[in-house]
């Protein structure tokens, strides 16, 4: 089952991080990264940078989160048009590579290339422009030379959390 596969976070354990520093990689790919709300487990100085030493995934997480609820021009920015689908995935997918690539800064430390792929993408819902949007990733594998990051996005809608 997709959703009890994912890392569950406490709201309270969260902290709000500025994107520059915890996120560069999505400060510079988003226009409108200035106004989504970013939150981590810790700041990025709170990270090993010892590549040696031993993490958790909850040590490099991040997430972001789209507050389609009350801000229009980002709604605005990120809705498609043509009926054929409530959001441009294109700009999903955007985020969630630089998220990927932040995490795994986090996760690593200083890096010198990342390569990544996004496999086994399954989009359960449709996404609702009227409720807030968050996109959460996190390291679930690390071997020798490379790594694994899931990416969860989850919206309430209705009462109820879907992914």
């Amino acid at each position: 089952d997709v959703k009890s596969a994912r890392l569950t976070v406490s709201p309270t354990s969260l902290c709000g991080c500025a994107m520059e520093e915890a996120a560069p990689f999505l400060y510079s790919v988003s226009p409108m990264a200035d106004r989504l709300r970013l939150e981590s487990l810790g700041r990025k100085s709170d990270v090993a940078t010892d590549i040696r030493a031993p993490k958790s995934p909850r040590d490099s997480l991040l997430q972001v989160t789209y507050p389609l609820s009350r801000d229009e021009l980002l709604k605005n920015s990120v809705t498609d048009f043509s009926n054929w689908s409530s959001f441009r995935l294109g700009k999903f997918y955007e985020v969630v590579d630089a998220l990927t690539a932040d995490v795994s800064y986090r996760h690593c430390g200083d890096i010198n290339g990342v390569s990544a792929g996004h496999y086994h993408s399954r989009k359960l819902q449709r996404t609702s422009l009227a409720e807030d949007l968050t996109v959460r990733s996190y390291v679930t594998s690390v071997g020798t030379s490379s790594m694994e990051v899931r990416t969860d996005a989850i919206q309430q809608v209705d009462g109820g959390e879907t992914l």
